[in-house]
């Protein structure tokens, strides 16, 4: 509850800052289709689509409630990568998902965030500590301009956008504090525009990795009183009392993935562990090998604390046609209790195709 509360008032916060934003002299509004309305009129709009967010286009003097999300695909990543290496003066790997956090300049939003340098410190070093959680990712911060930037000197390194390439590739608007875009090794990208939490660019790293989602086909049994949804090509399976609760569906469900892998099925279990006791400073992890359908399954389970709440988690990896297979339990601990024999039985129920 606590945690909640502290959200909603981050959120009021945001909200009225961006609303300050809304009074730049002259501005003409815009709803999400495109429509010239009021002031008064796209303030209650933005107010009641929460998946929306402010755009304003600098030179048009406009205002638009744009999406908050984009998927795309740029056309040579390696291309994108020199031009980067070169402004930044960093060694930029190809090979690896590529994570860029874009400041905008300066806004109301971004304005009011924390000068609180050892805040600053721990949120950047909090982000790079989940990043390591799902593999060694590039991360570089591009600006558009220093302006604004002073607090974080020493802290968080910032390089200016070349030529506009970054903001020409993924961000057609100012959008309110700052934005981040997480691009694979093929340019498949996924932009997030606007204020966000260090766990979105963990979710969106984890959904460019699952890069071969898409051809993924499985088939499970479940209940009918439980839910399966498409998370941007993911299959995801949880309890409809859970799905219909905000705030709940994604962290409690099973989600079944799949990666390309030349790793064996050890390795990479080993490698899951460390990663997992050293991101949630989980202590009481256990583990287990056992013969399944699709020969040996590694089998991990433990609990952590986020906040005041405490999960419990089981993940089940084994190799199937060369792809690691991940299948993952992740509930809070008294929907873990009340769900996990369903959840065994769903498992039971996966089939593979051949």
């Amino acid at each position: 509850m606590k945690y909640l509360f502290y959200v909603l008032l981050i959120n009021i916060f945001v909200t009225n800052a961006q609303s300050v934003w809304d009074d730049k002299h002259g501005l003409k509004f815009f709803n999400g289709k495109g429509v010239e309305i009021s002031k008064k009129e796209f303030r209650a709009y933005a107010k009641e689509n929460g998946h929306l967010t402010r755009g304003l286009d600098e030179q048009k003097n406009h205002m638009y409630l744009v999406g908050r999300e984009e998927h795309g695909q740029i056309s040579n990543r390696k291309a994108l990568d020199s031009i980067l290496s070169v402004a930044s003066g960093k060694k930029i790997d190809s090979d690896k998902p590529l994570v860029i956090v874009y400041y905008p300049g300066p806004d109301p939003c971004n304005k009011t965030g924390t000068n609180d340098r050892e805040r600053i410190r721990k949120r950047w070093k909090n982000l790079n500590k989940k990043l390591d959680y799902i593999a060694d990712i590039s991360v570089l911060n591009i600006a558009k301009t220093q302006q604004g930037l002073g607090k974080y000197k020493g802290i968080v390194d910032w390089y200016i956008d070349p030529e506009n390439t970054v903001k020409q590739l993924f961000y057609e608007y100012h959008y309110p504090c700052s934005s981040f875009t997480v691009i694979s090794t093929t340019g498949k990208y996924i932009s997030v525009f606007g204020e966000f939490d260090s766990d979105y660019i963990l979710k969106a790293v984890q959904l460019i990795q699952a890069r071969t989602f898409s051809s993924f086909s499985h088939e499970v049994s479940i209940p009918s009183d439980w839910e399966k949804f498409d998370w941007h090509g993911a299959k995801c399976y949880t309890p409809k009392a859970v799905y219909q609760q905000k705030n709940l569906r994604f962290d409690n469900n099973i989600f079944i993935n799949e990666w390309d892998t030349e790793m064996t099925i050890t390795e990479i279990f080993k490698k899951n562990i460390s990663n997992f006791r050293k991101n949630f400073n989980a202590k009481d992890v256990r583990t287990r090998i056992e013969n399944g359908t699709y020969g040996k399954s590694y089998i991990m389970e433990a609990s952590y604390r986020r906040g005041i709440v405490k999960y419990k988690v089981k993940i089940i990896s084994f190799k199937h046609k060369n792809k690691e297979v991940r299948i993952e339990i992740r509930f809070r601990e008294d929907l873990y209790e009340e769900y996990i024999d369903q959840c065994d039985e769903i498992i039971k129920s996966l089939e593979l195709k051949q």
